[in-house]
């Protein structure tokens, strides 16, 4: 018997890629390891001219090469070496040295390497070779030649890093938020990657004149697969009769990038190019299909459609409802005319019907505070806010009472009452400031002088008690026209901690002494400064099941989950 033909590995030529990458390649394919030039450090070595080599690393028989795929990050730069950057053999009358001044520091090869790997890449081929780049900033570096022989002989010539790509190139910019864009393959390769790429390069949608010659049009052979916040493209795909191009944000997760590149894209539609691969991809052609198959992958395709759109549509309202509530991070982040703005709506949620913004409607001259609230039953409420990096000082805490006492004077009212809100520490997340951000000599001047201490991270947690129903709009408003420390705790009473969790903690033993229980109550607790309640949905001893108890050991069937060891209580 014949002994079977053993079947040649694909070429993969590799340029400046990761050992990680490589070792993923080496696997399968033969793979070359080389480099299209490595920058030079020739920092204080260059005053009289300095005399450099090119250290691009390709094979020589590079046309049996069809697949490039590249890092255009470059690797660490490599110190002036004088053996590695003189010609050692010289055939004919010339020889070329690149010349180093003295204002440069490094020399980088790679945009003339990159100018010799597109010569090559387009010189003696029956198919176009498959380039796949990791991308990195555009960058246009002029070379200055000299032949050995001739020391005026100096002359000067350009070269980019994207020569041997589509140089279609609009701006180094960086950054990390992509969205994919309106094709399969921009799904498939990068939706597991969305929240793990970066880019530092724009490109533009090429153009070219319509059939007609009168006008410009977008080039159908250039295909975006990411954009970032603006629409700018950072990742395409390019196919013509000379060139197969993809190029790919970078990542840290390269290799498993690369790795869905070849497994989604190039085996199944570029099979040709890969003759040891056994998948059989080719199968996923259409002309190959089973029966029912094209039907059932354009269901899916539907499906993916309609998934999109939904999610839209949900983004769409997720940023309505940022823009909506934006005033409640801003109490926990802003200072000056923000933070004041963010409490003014705040008040305005709250119910008060007379808020007056002093910047907007009041006399400048003669008003210092911040807010102005009016109301019918209480009387008048001057709001003092501030935003700052630390805790507050006596100073700042007691200026809303000289307002106080000078809008008592001007009026001739009594019922004029001063409140102090601070958005302490704002630079800190909000659990891990002080809390409460006053001392004790700061509460007790406040009580004194009837004027209240308030801070925002109260504020903010007040908007989600009162939206569950722990506390109404009516008794927080009554609440702020209180002296000293604001505080904003429902009335209730201390029941007991849990001695036992069943069911995911959504039902609790508890020993009760003459505190009335009923279905349909709920438990009250704090967390993280918030007061939340759990309704009670039965109460039970055993198999036998209670209206309302107030002593003894029972089980309380929660609407959801009761935190750990946390002190439930009851409202008085």
């Amino acid at each position: 018997m014949a002994s079977e033909t053993k079947r040649e590995k694909t070429r993969v030529c590799c340029l400046d890629l990761d050992e990680d990458c490589l070792n993923l390649l080496k696997d399968r394919f033969d793979v070359y390891d080389g480099s299209l030039g490595k920058p030079i450090d020739v920092s204080g070595k260059n005053h009289g001219g300095l005399n450099l080599l090119l250290n691009y690393e390709l094979p020589q028989n590079i046309h049996e090469y069809d697949i490039f795929i590249e890092d255009m990050i470059r690797p660490d730069r490599i110190p002036y070496n004088t053996e590695e950057n003189t010609r050692t053999e010289i055939l004919g009358s010339k020889a070329y040295y690149f010349i180093s001044n003295a204002s440069q520091t490094i020399f980088d090869p790679c945009p003339y390497g990159s100018s010799i790997l597109n010569y090559s890449l387009h010189k003696d081929r029956n198919r176009p070779a498959i380039r796949i780049a990791f991308q990195a900033p555009y960058q246009l570096v002029k070379y200055v030649i000299r032949d050995i022989n001739d020391y005026y002989s100096s002359q000067s010539i350009e070269h980019n890093n994207y020569e041997h790509l589509v140089d279609c190139c609009s701006s180094n910019m960086v950054g990390t938020e992509v969205k994919l864009c309106d094709c399969i393959l921009s799904r498939v390769l990068f939706e597991p990657f969305l929240n793990d790429v970066s880019y530092c390069q724009i490109y533009e949608h090429p153009t070219v004149w319509d059939n007609n010659g009168e006008k410009r049009v977008k080039d159908d052979q250039f295909l975006p697969l990411l954009m970032n916040r603006t629409g700018g493209v950072v990742s395409y795909f390019f196919m013509s009769k000379n060139d197969i191009i993809l190029v790919l944000p970078q990542t840290k997760r390269k290799r498993e990038l690369l790795q869905k590149v070849m497994q989604e894209f190039l085996f199944k539609y570029f099979s040709g190019y890969f003759p040891e691969v056994e998948e059989s991809l080719w199968l996923n052609q259409s002309i190959y299909y089973l029966p029912g198959q094209e039907e059932l992958l354009r269901e899916k395709e539907e499906l993916i459609a309609e998934y999109n759109e939904r999610l839209i549509a949900l983004e769409e309202k997720i940023e309505m409802n940022s823009n909506e509530y934006s005033f409640l991070h801003k109490l926990l982040t802003a200072t000056g005319d923000e933070l004041v703005e963010a409490c003014l709506e705040y008040f305005k949620w709250l119910g008060f019907k007379d808020v007056i913004d002093k910047d907007k409607e009041l006399d400048k001259e003669f008003n210092e505070e911040d807010i102005q609230i009016n109301t019918e039953d209480k009387g008048l409420l001057l709001v003092e806010i501030k935003g700052i990096n630390g805790t507050s000082t006596d100073a700042q805490c007691s200026q809303i009472f000289k307002n106080v006492f000078r809008r008592r004077e001007e009026q001739q009212r009594f019922d004029v009452f001063g409140l102090y809100i601070v958005n302490n520490e704002r630079g800190v997340e909000p659990l891990s400031r002080t809390i409460p951000p006053f001392n004790q000599q700061q509460i007790k001047d406040a009580v004194n002088e009837k004027r209240g201490l308030c801070y925002t991270w109260q504020l903010f947690n007040l908007y989600f008690e009162i939206e569950d129903g722990i506390i109404t709009k009516q008794e927080a408003q009554s609440i702020l026209f209180n002296n000293g420390l604001i505080d904003f705790r429902p009335k209730v009473n201390e029941v007991a901690v849990p001695h036992k969790y069943y069911g995911q903690h959504t039902i609790v033993c508890l020993k009760i002494d003459n505190v009335k229980i009923s279905v349909g109550d709920f438990f009250f607790y704090e967390e993280d400064g918030r007061w939340k309640k759990l309704k009670i949905l039965t109460i039970k001893d055993g198999d036998e099941k209670f209206q309302s108890v107030s002593k003894g050991n029972y089980g309380f069937e929660l609407d959801r989950r009761c935190p750990n060891k946390k002190m439930l209580y009851v409202k008085q």
